[in-house]
This record gives C-alpha cells, structure tokens and sequence, in this order.
C-alpha cells in the first residue's frame, strides 16, 4: 500500500509503459493532482543527468495524469517534460515546440515564473540547433524575470546556458563572466548538480583560453562532483572535456582513455547527439595519431549523423577535420570542397575561430599544391581572425604553417623568428606535438645556414620530445601511426653525423627509428606476462565478432563464385568491427613499460663473428644507401642504387616469374631460355645491392635489414654472373639490427616436438602428402590434415610444439596487412590471430603463397604474417615471396628438414636444399621464393 506522493513518483518513473502508469495512477487517484505533476516534473532534472530513460517515463506518466484529471496545468507540466525527454532522444525541433506549449499555457494561467523556467531547456535545444541569437535573447528575457523574482536557481540555470552559447561560438571571455555568476549562485545556493555541470564549463573555457591549470582545477572538481552525485551523463560530458585537453597537451594516451570511456558511457545511455560528438572526438584523436584511414572511415560514418541531429557547429568542426584527413592521404581536391561546407557551417554559426581553423586547413591546402604564396595570403587574413579570437593554440599552427610557407619561398630568416617564437611559447605551454615540428623546422635552417652545431642541438630535442609523446601510447597500432609521422629528426640528424663520417651515431640513430614497436612487442614477449585479461562488454562482443567473421571465412573458401561477393562484404564489414573493437579496448588500456632493448653497435659485431656480414639498408629520398658491419668494422656505402632502379629490376623479374605460376609444362621448351631471362634481372638487382661490398663480403654469410622494397628482393637468389649468392654463403633476413641483436640472443632450442598442418584442395593438391613425406623426418611429430587443420585447434596446441610447418593456401592483404592469413579447413588464421599466441618455436615453416609479403610502414614496421610469428616467439621464420611450385616444394621441403635433422640452422638447412635444386639446373623460380627471417 502507497503512503505518499513520492514513492507513488518513484514507482511512475519505474514504469516504462504508459498502459501501465496509467492504472497504478487509477489505483491511486487520491494522490492525482497538482502537487503530484509538480513531483514528477522536479524528478526530470535528476533523471535527465543521471537516467535519461526516466525523463521519458516521467513525460508519459505527466501524460496520463493530464488524461485523468483534464488539469491544464499538469498539460503544461506534461509538454514541459515531454520536451525534455525530446531533447534527451536529440528530437530538437520538437523538443522546441513541446516547451513553447509550456511556455504559452503557463503564461495564460498566471505562472510566469514557472513559464520563465521552460525557457532555460529552450535555450539549450536552440544552442544545439545553433540558432544562438534566439537563444541567447530567449536567455536574457527569461533571466530578468528571475532576477526580479529572485529566483537565483533558475538565474544561474539561464546564465550557464548563455554561457555555453557564448563558448560555442569562441566568444570566451564572455563565456567565463556568465559561468562565474552562475558559479556564484550556484555555491550560495548549495546546489552540487548545477554547480558541477558550471564547473565543467568553466574548466573548457579555460583549456580554450589556454589556461590549463585553471581547466584542471576546475575540471577535477566537476568530475568528483559528477561522480559524487552520480551525473553519469555529466560524468561523460567531463571526461570528454578533459580528453581534449589532453589532446591540446599532447598527452594522447589520456585523451585516448577519457574519449573512449566518454563514448561507451553516452552508448550505454542512449544518449545519440553526445554518441554522435563522441565518436567525432575518437575520430579527432585518431587524426593527431596520424590513423589517417581509421580517422576517415569515423568522419564519413559520423557526419550524416551530426547532420540529421542538425548539429550544425559539430557538422563544421567534423568537414574541417576530414578535409585535414583527406590532404595526409592526398586527395586534395576532395578536400577543398569539405572545406567550403565546413566554412559555410561556420558561418552560419558566426563562429570566428572555427573559420579560421578551417582557413588554415585550406591554407595547408595551397601549400600541399606548392602554391606558397597563395597559402600565406590566407594565412594572412587567418591570424587577424584568431588575434580578434584571442585563441593562443590555433594562433600557433598558424605561425608554424606561415614559417614552413616561408622555408619553402627561401625566406628563412623570417621563419627562423617566427619558429624561435613558436618554440618558446609551445615550450611554456606544455604544447609538445608543436614545440617539436618547430625544432625540426629550426633545425632545418641550421642545416641550409651551415650551423650543423646548431641543427644537432635543434634534431636532438625534437627526438627527445617524440620519444617522450610516443612512450605511453598504450598499443602497438597508435605507436606505429603517430611514430610514423615524426620521424624526421632523426633522419636529418644522421644525416648530418653522415656527412662529419659518424658512421656508428647514425647507425645507432637509425635504428632508433627502425621497426620500434616489433622490438618492443619481442621484448614484452620474452618476459612475464600476465595473461589474465578481465573480460568486459567489448572483449565479450570481439570474442563473438571473431567467431562469426571465421564462420564467414570458412564460407568464402568453399562458395559458389556467385556468392563469394555477398560474403566479402560481410566479412570486411566484422574485420573492420573487430579492428574498431580492438582500438577500444587498447584506447582504455595504460602502456606497460617493458626492457628497453636499444641498439650495441660492439655486441652486434661480437654476435656476428668472422663469418657473417650485415648489410642495413637505408633510404632517403629515392636514393639507396647502405650499412656495411663485420666485426672489425662498420662501413657506410652512399647512393648504391635508387628506388626507381630497383622497382624496374623487380617488375622485370615478376613479370619473368610470372610466366610460371601456372606450371612448367607448358613451356617446357623454353625452359633455359626463361631461366637466362630471370638471372638477366637477378644480375641486374646483385651489381646494384650486393656487388658494392664483394671486398668485404670474402666466404662470410650475409645478414640483409631491407628497406622499403628492398623486402621483396630474394637476395640468396641473385646471380653475379658466374653463381648464385646462396651457392656461397648462408643468408638470413631480419626487420632490423636490433631485431637481429635480440634473437640472436636467445637460445637455440632442440626440435623434441613438430606439427605439421596441411589443407588441400584443387589448387594445391599435394600438400598433405607433402606433410605425410616430411613427419617421417621427425620423431614426435603430429599432423593436422583436412579436416583435422581447424583453426581454434591449431590455436589451442600451436605453442607446445619446438617446429611448425603449415602447407596452405596463404593471403597477403595490403588492404589490411593484419588479416593477411592462412587458410585451414573452417577458416582462417589471421596475423592478429598470431600475435595473441605464444610460441616457443624454434622454426616456423609457412609453406604457402606469398606468406613473407608486408606492408611497409614509416619507421620500417612491417605487418604481415612475418610480423605475427616473430611477436608471438618464433625464432626462425622460412616464408616465401611469390607464388610457389607445389611439387617442387614438397621436395625442396624434404631436404631442409634432413639438413636441419642434421644439425643445420635454418638458412644452412635452406641453403642446402637450394643448392640441390641449382645442381640439376631447375630454373629460379622453383627454389628461390622461400629465404629465411631470423637465426
């Protein structure tokens, strides 16, 4: 039995129908008048910052009440509530006319005060809207009637919603005199919910201000506040707010953290105009981590949502950022035109400092055309507006953006002054990611002045800042984008130790910047890790994604071609969500330091010996240089090749190659007129890359780091006229020196358990005899062949065996390197796949097409399936380049496993099993596509 009015309230705000308030409400009709609509709409505010879905039921339950009592009050209450629960579900328009009716019937009964107060919500969904104006006189007007009848809650209500108004549009002094009164008010009146969400608008007035001491302070105290009162949309809204300024600090792995958590708290609320702003803000991070395609994949996807919500300053802010996507990645035109949207948008929003944003993106624009003093015109105009704006940060990019303009129209005193400028002043702000742009630039005009002192000095604290940002990103995917992009510092200071003939600086410098994050993602893996993973809502959905993408890849295999597109789709579409799932998941995770494993130039010369010789390539702008290392000494050998070189000796080899992919008996015939052709080009690719080093080369075994393209190259494969390089020597190839440094490092472990994995069809029907050849080899061995080749079974015992060899079909993606796979018998194993497991591999045999393809990254990361196997623990790796001969595998293969039973490593056992083949004079292409990666 109900004894008052108020659980009556809470039961109502329970009931999600309206069927049912309905009859509780007949139940009760003692208690349904007046004084019960007026309970019930005090509970929308609380429900609205905590449960939104609460603020639905308390306008459907006003709803019934005006039904039974005909009271037109309570229909004003009814529509007042009503219009909040609209804005809730980001319906502004009718969220606008729900609260004029309000408005009007309160005015017509008298209750001007209570009418004033509909105005406050009013003011919100016009903000929203972007009608500001009207927003903005509806607040004036609204809070005289407060003041006058001192009425300071709803006074300060009005204040920070003018406020809010105000800061959209840039106008920031403003902007903190109406949260400061507002503040007041709130603190006199002891109101911890208003003074909370004041606070928070405070503290983003102060990080656009640049006063970021004053933002943290305020926004600590609104998030304790939040939290305190348990404002879950609030508490989002905050965490947002200190994500971009995190963002503004370059303090990524913060804004990562705070923006993720923002967006699943808005998800969880089903709030759609802050989920919509959320997923911009994750799209903005990705841009400043230089995820170029994932930022533009979110942009697409979340603009026609800002654009149906009429979010019209978001919409601006969103065309801006994309068309910034869409110059990285070189579609400039396409991004002049989301420029003029995004300039139109700002407009309409009388937003100042949004079109100056915009203007320097299209500035970026002139200056990517090389149209220099076009950009600078702009540029022009672009800083009157922001010196108006007052907006300190923005006014730095301009400056930065103006210098680089002048470098390149050789006007480089101008821009020194304008960047020692810039430097400071970033430098006193704690703005890391610009102060770092401007040393390389200052650095630059060292360099063309000729003080190299100077430039040093300049180089060295742009890569102490880089590390310093890139350090605690919290997954190898944001490291390897952001690092990609700074890279520059380091390329120019070895440079400069180049020229003074510092050959071990800028070797050492280098390999700082070289394949970063596999090194470290080896390190982590060769120490203890917990592998106890506390299980969420995303790993839940991730676990379920992968389950479902396998059964579409088990599909794909096996379907008729007329459903193969169907299903493409299908399976890109759960790629993509799992990579989104992934990024979440990394995005709230905190980086665990690991062992720095750096480069020890005297312990790499030790580590190869008198017989090996290292040769690190390096490129810099088109030209190929190279490394020479033994261990007496380290060599450098200038401009070897260009790029454009090696790619013509590689299409002339490829195309050579390619005549055979479909077998040999058709053009058996032409057999050694084919194989004259093929050493043609592998003696064009020997004289560029190898021959510069034949005098230090004598009988030792070649050690290659590749560069670039240079990744495609079978080196044991190239001819000096008279022999093939694997004739003479063993070669194995490694990512970097300190991937090299690192394995080499561990101890070579005894072959007691193999397993060996095949799955046949009509293109590669010999793999499971293959496999059924090899086991006789080995001892304990175990086969996994047709049916049994399962992919959650191979998973699941793949690390308890010392060899693996794996006979499939194998799928390098380009698109997205880290689905490249191997195909089993229910689907496919994924290079992300891979990298979860841990092996204790001695040797990993990928006896497939194309399994040692990668995708290049900046920084020489490589993704691909040699990637997977070397972070999971494998210490030798043989994979293979192109497409391969299936017979002549399952031979080439028998005799590397009895060199290897023999006590060969791998590339010995390799080289030897090569060497067969060239003595019966078989052309290149069947026993060149498979090399070695690692000892």
């Amino acid at each position: 039995m109900l004894v008052d009015r108020q659980i009556l309230v809470k039961k109502l705000l329970e009931m999600p129908r309206a069927q049912t308030q309905r009859a509780l409400l007949l139940r009760h009709s003692a208690f349904a008048d007046l004084k019960l609509a007026k309970s019930i709409r005090d509970s929308y505010y609380t429900s609205w910052t905590q449960q939104p879905k609460k603020t639905i039921n308390a306008a459907n339950a006003l709803k019934e009440l005006h039904r039974i009592t005909g009271n037109s009050h309570i229909e004003a209450y009814s529509n007042w509530v009503e219009g909040i629960a609209k804005l809730t579900k980001g319906e502004l328009e009718n969220a606008i006319l729900l609260l004029d009716k309000a408005d009007e019937k309160l005015t017509q009964i008298g209750e001007r005060l209570e009418a004033a107060q509909t105005k406050v919500a009013r003011v919100y969904a016009l903000a929203l809207l972007g009608r500001y104006d009207e927003a903005i006189a509806t607040g004036r007007n609204a809070r005289s009637v407060f003041l006058r009848n001192r009425d300071l809650l709803a006074a300060g209500k009005i204040e920070m919603n003018m406020a809010n108004i105000v800061s959209r549009r840039e106008q920031h002094f403003e902007a903190e005199k109406l949260y400061l009164s507002a503040r007041v008010k709130f603190r006199r009146l002891k109101e911890a919910g208003w003074l909370t969400m004041c606070e928070n608008g405070l503290a983003i007035t102060y990080t656009a201000l640049n006063e970021f001491r004053l933002a943290e302070k305020f926004y600590s105290s609104a998030l304790i506040g939040a939290h305190r009162s348990k404002m879950r949309t609030t508490e989002a809204e905050i965490e947002a707010s200190m994500g971009t300024l995190a963002m503004f600090r370059a303090r990524f792995d913060e804004a990562l953290r705070l923006f993720e958590r923002s967006r699943q708290k808005f998800q969880k609320l089903q709030m759609p105009q802050n989920d919509a702003v959320a997923k911009l803000e994750i799209a903005d991070i990705y841009l400043e981590l230089n995820l170029i395609p994932e930022a533009k994949r979110i942009y697409f996807e979340v603009l026609p949502e800002l654009e149906a919500l009429k979010l019209r300053g978001a919409s601006a802010r969103g065309y801006a950022h994309l068309a910034r996507a869409k110059i990285s990645s070189g579609e400039v035109t396409d991004a002049k035109a989301d420029i003029t949207k995004a300039i139109s948008l700002f407009t309409a929003e009388k937003n100042e400092v949004g079109i100056a944003e915009a203007e320097l993106v299209s500035a970026g624009i002139e200056t990517n055309k090389l149209e220099f003093a076009n950009a600078l015109r702009i540029l022009s105009r672009t800083k009157e507006r922001l010196i108006r704006a007052r907006n300190f940060r923005l006014k730095l990019l301009a400056q930065q953006l103006e210098a680089e303009n002048l470098m390149a129209l050789k006007k480089n005193r101008r821009a020194r002054f304008l960047l020692l400028r810039i430097q400071s002043e970033a430098k006193r702000s704690h703005q890391l990611a610009t102060e770092q742009t401007a040393q390389v630039l200052l650095g630059k005009i060292a360099v063309s002045a000729g003080k190299f002192s100077d430039a040093k000095a300049c180089f060295k604290r742009a890569i102490s800042v880089a590390e310093k940002l890139r350090a605690p990103l919290p997954a190898e995917e944001f490291r390897i984008a952001f690092f990609s992009a700074r890279l520059a510092p380091y390329i120019e200071l070895a440079k400069l130790y180049l020229k003074e003939r510092k050959f071990e600086k800028a070797f050492e410098l280098l390999e700082r910047s070289r394949g970063r994050s596999l090194v470290e993602s080896l390190v982590k893996r060769s120490q203890t890790i917990d592998s106890g993973k506390r299980e969420t809502r995303l790993s839940r959905e991730l676990a379920e994604l992968r389950e479902e993408l396998n059964w579409f890849y088990s599909r794909l295999d096996r379907a008729p071609s007329a459903d193969i597109p169907g299903l493409e789709v299908e399976a890109r579409l759960r790629e993509k969500k799992i990579e989104e799932r992934m990024r979440q998941i990394s995005a709230t995770a905190r980086n665990t330091k690991s062992r720095e494993e750096s480069i020890d130039l005297d312990l790499i010369k030790r580590l190869l010996g008198r017989e090996k010789l290292l040769i690190n390539f390096i490129s810099f702008e088109g030209s190929i240089s190279a490394f020479a290392i033994t261990d007496k000494e380290i060599r450098y050998v200038e401009n070897i090749a260009t790029e454009e070189e090696i790619a013509s000796c590689l299409e002339g080899l490829n195309f050579q190659f390619g005549a055979l992919r479909y077998g040999l008996k058709p053009v058996q015939a032409f057999l050694p007129e084919l194989r004259k052709r093929a050493d043609f080009h592998l003696q064009g690719l020997y004289e560029k890359l190898l021959a510069p080093f034949e005098d230090i080369m004598a009988k030792r075994g070649l050690v290659i780091v590749p560069v670039g393209q240079l990744n495609y190259v079978p080196f044991h494969a190239l001819f000096d006229g008279q022999q093939y390089v694997v004739e003479q020597r063993d070669v194995n190839s490694f990512p970097s020196a300190t991937v090299f440094q690192h394995i080499s490092q561990r101890r070579r472990r005894n072959i007691k358990k193999t397993l060996f994995v095949a799955n046949a069809d009509e293109k590669i029907p010999l793999v499971e005899r293959e496999v059924q050849t090899l086991r006789k080899q080995f001892q304990n061995s175990a086969v996994m062949k047709g049916k049994q080749a399962r992919v959650n079974e191979f998973l699941d015992i793949a690390g308890d065996y010392d060899l693996l060899h794996i006979a499939c079909h194998g799928k390098f993606r380009a698109d997205n390197p880290l689905f490249s796979s191997l195909h089993l018998h229910d689907g496919w194993v994924t290079v992300r796949d891979i990298c979860a497991q841990r092996l204790k591999s001695e040797i990993v045999t990928l006896s497939a097409c194309e399994t040692g393809k990668n995708k290049i990254f900046g920084g020489e990361e490589i993704l691909g399936l040699a990637r997977g196997f070397l972070s999971a623990g494998a210490r030798s790796l043989v994979l293979s380049l192109w497409t391969v001969n299936d017979e002549a595998t399952t031979n080439l293969m028998t005799d590397f496993y009895k060199s290897l039973r023999a006590g060969s490593n791998a590339a010995n056992a390799l080289r030897k099993a090569q060497c067969n083949f060239i003595s019966r004079g078989e052309h290149p292409y069947l026993w060149s596509p498979f090399f070695v990666i690692g000892s």
